[in-house]
């Protein structure tokens, strides 16, 4: 008899009951070989006293493998592996220099502008990229709702495929809440729910733009952004971002001579310098898409955070979603892990956007969608805005004071007016890679910057996000970043 007690571990402190412990071991066993097809198994018994279980435990353990197919329970006789488990013979690695390599086995056409993602570095200080305090998450109001949602026994008839354009409660909140702070003129048809602002962005590139359009982006951008445009084949022509926004007027000189498919635009926020579009280039840029015929997208993924008591508004809200398409995020209000985001746009758009959600994702997290709706009819979400907006800007102006206390002469930057980050410019003589580098080897993450200033490659410059630290966390980030500056000078 194989040694059970030792192949089959029973953890007790283990969230998971112990007969379901007791049929992973077992799958395990069968699928590495260990228990061949037709090996009869210990009687509930035996294997109980063995195991130190009930044997009531064994025998629903052993009828759980039956149901899923792992053995086979014949009366009188006992439990077996059930005779069509194919034998599983372990596998020789192959030696390098083996001709009979592991290479794929077929051709692929490699992605040519999308880089991969990479995971943040761990460590306890994070000047990132300017992303929420998970710690400030409404997750108990959210799992409350999302509980009483599953819950109801009207809810198990929508357990079925449902609208691609997302929840229709959620549209509805949404709708509602975008009217009432951002001040658009919309319905549910202007509105889909997506798995976040970069799939909604994806979507509106795939339906926009083809091979050869153009579109226009700042110079400093969205670098995400700009490898959509470039995979899908479009030719992207960079204008100028300065203190007020992109610079509208090379825009304007642009559309004299060339037709402009679609501009990309953060209006508030600008990613990555955080700078606002001024009200003037607004009504300009919004009078070129008419007379141009392009479509503006305005990437909002953060107008919630504004620190002026009156921000100015979307440009969606003016120009009424004729030539704007206005994507943007409960990402940044929740938490990056829950991927909900909406696209509002005229409805043949949305209804195009609609047919291409089909091949993609045919549908959103329809539990997690009725959850947040249900937030926002409580007020539980723009409870947490308000208060998370109130923390968020007490961390900026401390960020604002420290940085000017301690790295007077090594950066440049200027206080945001809202978002989640400070755009800073390091010293020339800085090599900011190398303080990277030292500052992580402290417990501090901060970017280098690369990603963000790709297309003007002598700055020095990277966000240095600040939302996700409390006070006493900036102080002690900011310290850091002072002992890790490396100059260039000998």
């Amino acid at each position: 008899m194989l040694p059970y007690k030792n192949l089959i571990p029973i953890c007790r402190s283990s969230k998971t009951a112990i007969y379901l412990q007791i049929v992973e071991a077992f799958a395990k066993l069968i699928q590495q070989g260990k228990l061949s097809a037709e090996t009869k198994l210990p009687g509930s018994r035996v294997l109980g006293q063995l195991l130190e279980v009930h044997r009531n435990t064994i025998t629903v353990a052993y009828e759980e493998l039956e149901a899923q197919g792992w053995v086979e329970i014949r009366p009188k006789r006992g439990v077996f592996v059930h005779q069509k488990i194919p034998t599983i013979k372990a596998q020789e690695l192959k030696r390098e220099g083996n001709t009979a390599s592991n290479k794929i086995g077929y051709a692929i056409q490699p992605l040519r502008y999308i880089k991969p993602a990479h995971p943040m570095p761990l460590s306890r200080l994070q000047f990132n990229d300017g992303v929420p305090d998970v710690r400030l998450a409404p997750l108990t109001a959210l799992g409350r709702a999302y509980r009483s949602v599953i819950q109801r026994s009207s809810f198990k008839k929508g357990l079925v495929y449902g609208t691609t354009k997302g929840g229709l409660e959620l549209r509805t909140e949404l709708v509602e809440y975008l009217q009432s702070t951002r001040g658009i003129a919309l319905g549910v048809d202007n509105m889909l729910i997506s798995r976040g602002s970069v799939m909604g962005l994806y979507m509106v590139a795939q339906i926009l733009v083809k091979p050869k359009d153009i579109v226009v982006v700042g110079r400093l951008n969205y670098s995400t952004a700009n490898m959509m445009f470039q995979e899908l084949g479009a030719e992207l022509v960079y204008i100028d971002v300065d203190e007020q926004g992109v610079v509208v007027e090379q825009l304007e000189q642009y559309c004299r001579h060339k037709p402009i498919r679609a501009i990309y635009v953060a209006s508030h926020h600008h990613h990555p310098t955080t700078v606002t579009l001024s009200a003037d280039r607004r009504l300009k840029l919004l009078k070129l898409a008419q007379e141009h015929s392009f479509a503006i997208i305005e990437d909002d993924y953060d107008y919630d955070f504004h620190y002026q008591r009156n921000p100015i508004l979307p440009l969606a809200s003016i120009d009424q979603l004729k030539h704007v398409i206005y994507i943007g995020s409960l990402s940044k209000v929740m938490a990056p892990a829950f991927r909900v985001g909406f696209v509002a746009a005229h409805p043949d758009l949305i209804n195009e956007m609609a047919r291409l959600r089909r091949v993609i994702d045919r549908q959103g997290d329809f539990p997690l969608e009725k959850a947040i709706a249900e937030l926002f009819q409580t007020g539980e979400i723009q409870r947490h805005i308000r208060k998370s907006l109130r923390i968020y800007q007490q961390r900026r102006d401390r960020l604002d004071e420290l940085l000017k206390t301690y790295m007077s002469d090594a950066v440049y930057f200027d206080k945001p007016n809202g978002g989640m980050a400070i755009w800073t410019v390091f010293d020339n003589q800085i090599d900011v890679q190398s303080s990277a580098k030292k500052a992580l080897r402290q417990g501090l993450f901060f970017s280098s910057g690369e990603g963000y200033t790709i297309n003007v490659p002598n700055l020095k410059a990277t966000r240095l996000g600040f939302t996700s630290m409390t006070l006493d966390e900036l102080e002690e980030a900011v310290l850091i970043l002072k002992k890790s500056i490396v100059t260039t000078n000998p």
